[in-house]
């Protein structure tokens, strides 16, 4: 929130008068909603407003050495009125006031300071300024009305002033406007009342005298300068877009709007990855924002952990300015930040389809999402435990062909050295696994809705759920593959199966002896096999037999005959690591009562998970969306592949 408010009200002026200085008459203020503060709408509440002096000064787009007049002011708890005189001398004063009886639409800009804030929470109303207003919103609470300034341009369009005076044609008094129009209305103007005559003047405009226009045109020279500047940036803007250019320079557009159009013409197309085009004129120095920290200025937004962000290569600025921006974040100041950080002239966009029309052209909004939901993602993706990984060798592919892997059968047998030293060439054999990578993907979109109500959740919700649900994915992948059992992996000409092994001390000492006992060797030959002393380190089991696995690994004594007050030393406490896998039971032919003995994976692995150059996340990205997509698109997309690899490296018990 700015130390300063300016709320402002439109000027209109009537005929200039010589001989008395000018007067003007204003709602400056009709208590309505101002944007541009904040995410927001903000009011002021008038019953907290105060005036500092009796009389305001009168300056010139808020400068104090333009000193223009001075005012009173008039505050009924609804609206805010400020009634004055223009008595100016010096050069740029009398230029302004020249200028406003000319004609020129200057605007008036109240400024205040601020003093305390409060909220209306969304789905809270109350009454302020004598109106209604329903959260969410922003309130000026107590605020120090200093002066009011004629500006070029402002923003509150339903206030209105006028500066009143009278016109002499060759000394004869003219009528004015505001008494043409009484007549019109067959109203008398001598019977009409002060305030009357000033709104009907306010109403019906003025005019100035031929000799008063000649005699003040040299101080037009501001006003040439700003429209000089102003075609010659168009033209900057529109070097590739003549109409453009003639269109923008003919009926007045605003910077602003022409580079709107600019970027709409350049959008690229449903498809194509491309960028608005760069700003480079000498108004953009210094507007341009660092994306660093827009990352963590929506990161802190959507709750993510500040601490980590230090440890994720931010400096010291970024995370400075990060935070500065954390409390105003929403989806639009994202937009608009992301726009200033390409050097586009974006800092204010009323209307929502135009943003979004915008927003397809900042390539750095696409940097900025990116990150922001892959930190989100992976960060929720890690919190949650993947049994798979437990149980399967990790493995790196570089493409999505089928990969090989190998892995040696027996070293050979030992032999005594004879004399001479000779040593015999050993028998070595390998087994040969295969895995592919596959693509899994999905989509989601910030549509024109979720940019109106400035929800930011999509880029933490929406990511968040991503890391949860890959991690689900990836296990429920896997265990559909040890329910299936491809390829008769668990049997027992493999020597990794145990049958009629409930969970229990009998259960785990049969699948333990199985996993012991298992042979490996060069050849197939029953005297070539050797014991390769796998040692069990795991457990997995079902939801129904989690209570089981936890008491069996964890208790110091258990019961082990029919006698109930008769326990034994557990020897199997803190052997083995349980792991919980409720997919086990739920998924299509599973089972609530088998459960599995497994190696570590270094050691033997049973099965290998192959993830695509090793990435062993989900990636996020937005990308460039269809003309029938109505906002934002992004997509979501994890490639890994799961296959049966050593069958030594896991036993399964059935009861």
């Amino acid at each position: 929130m700015p130390d300063e408010l300016k709320f402002t009200a439109k000027v209109d002026l009537q005929a200039a008068d010589g001989e008395k200085p000018p007067r003007f008459e204003m709602v400056a203020y009709t208590g309505g909603p101002m944007a541009g503060f904040s995410r927001n709408p903000l009011f002021v509440d008038l019953s907290g407003l105060e005036a500092s002096k009796d009389q305001i000064p009168i300056l010139g787009e808020h400068d104090r050495t333009v000193r223009l007049g001075f005012g009173t002011v008039e505050n009924d708890g609804g609206r805010l009125t400020v009634r004055g005189e223009l008595v100016g001398s010096g050069e740029d004063a009398q230029a302004m006031i020249a200028d406003a009886r000319n004609g020129f639409p200057f605007e008036a800009s109240i400024g205040a300071s601020v003093g305390q804030m409060r909220r209306i929470k969304a789905g809270e109303s109350e009454t302020l300024n004598g109106r209604e207003i329903k959260g969410p919103a922003e309130v000026v609470a107590g605020a120090t009305l200093r002066e009011v300034s004629f500006v070029v341009n402002g923003a509150d369009r339903d206030t209105t002033a006028r500066i009143a005076a009278s016109a002499k044609r060759n000394g004869v008094q003219a009528m004015s406007e505001g008494e043409k129009l009484a007549a019109k209305l067959g109203l008398k103007w001598d019977d009409l009342t002060e305030t009357q005559q000033t709104n009907l003047e306010a109403q019906a405009g003025g005019v100035a005298t031929d000799d008063e226009i000649e005699a003040e045109m040299v101080t037009h020279r501001k006003l040439r300068a700003k429209e000089s500047r102003r075609v010659s940036t168009i033209e900057d803007l529109t070097e590739d877009h003549k109409e453009i250019r003639a269109t923008a320079i003919e009926e007045g557009w605003t910077v602003q709007k022409t580079e709107l159009a600019v970027l709409r013409a350049e959008r690229p197309k449903a498809g194509q990855f491309g960028s608005a085009r760069e700003n480079t004129r000498a108004e953009s120095k210094g507007r341009n924002l660092d994306t660093g920290a827009i990352e963590v200025g929506v990161l802190l937004a959507t709750g993510y952990d500040e601490s980590k962000l230090e440890k994720e290569g931010y400096t010291d600025q970024q995370l400075e300015a990060g935070r500065a921006m954390s409390p105003r974040m929403g989806l639009k100041n994202l937009i608009l930040a992301c726009g200033q950080a390409d050097g586009h002239y974006v800092d204010t966009f009323t209307d929502e389809g135009d943003l979004l029309n915008a927003a397809a052209s900042f390539t750095s909004l696409a940097s900025v999402t990116d990150n922001v939901m892959e930190k989100q993602a992976l960060a929720t993706y890690r919190r949650y435990p993947i049994t798979a990984l437990q149980f399967a060798r990790v493995l790196s592919v570089p493409d999505f062909k089928q990969a090989s892997i190998y892995r040696l059968r027996g070293a050979g047998e030992w032999r005594p050295v004879p004399e001479g030293g000779e040593l015999k060439q050993a028998e070595v054999a390998d087994d040969k696994y295969t895995n592919q990578a596959e693509t899994y993907g999905l989509t989601n979109t910030i549509d024109r809705k979720k940019l109106i109500n400035d929800d930011l959740g999509i880029l933490s919700d929406w990511p968040q759920e991503i890391g949860r649900t890959a991690a689900h994915f990836l296990n429920s992948t896997w265990v559909q593959r040890v329910i299936a059992n491809t390829g008769s992996h668990f049997a027992s000409g493999n020597g990794n199966v145990a049958t009629s092994a409930a969970l229990g001390l009998a259960g785990l000492a049969a699948a333990v002896k199985a996993m012991r006992n298992q042979q490996a060797g060069p050849r197939a030959k029953a005297a070539s096999q050797q014991s390769i002393a796998i040692e069990p380190r795991k457990v997995l089991v079902p939801s129904s037999l989690e209570a089981t696995a936890l008491g069996l690994f964890n208790s110091e004594r258990l019961i082990t005959g029919s006698d109930t007050t008769t326990t034994d030393s557990n020897i199997y406490r803190g052997r083995f690591t349980p792991y919980v896998e409720p997919r086990l039971e739920l998924e299509t032919g599973g089972s609530a009562t088998t459960w599995y003995l497994g190696a570590d994976p270094a050691d033997a692995a049973a099965y290998s998970i192959a993830f695509l150059r090793g990435r062993q996340q989900p990636t996020i990205e937005r990308v460039t969306e269809t003309g029938k997509v109505l906002g934002l698109m992004f997509r979501a997309w994890f490639d890994f592949g799961i296959n049966e690899m050593d069958p030594k490296g896991m036993v399964r018990a059935t009861a």
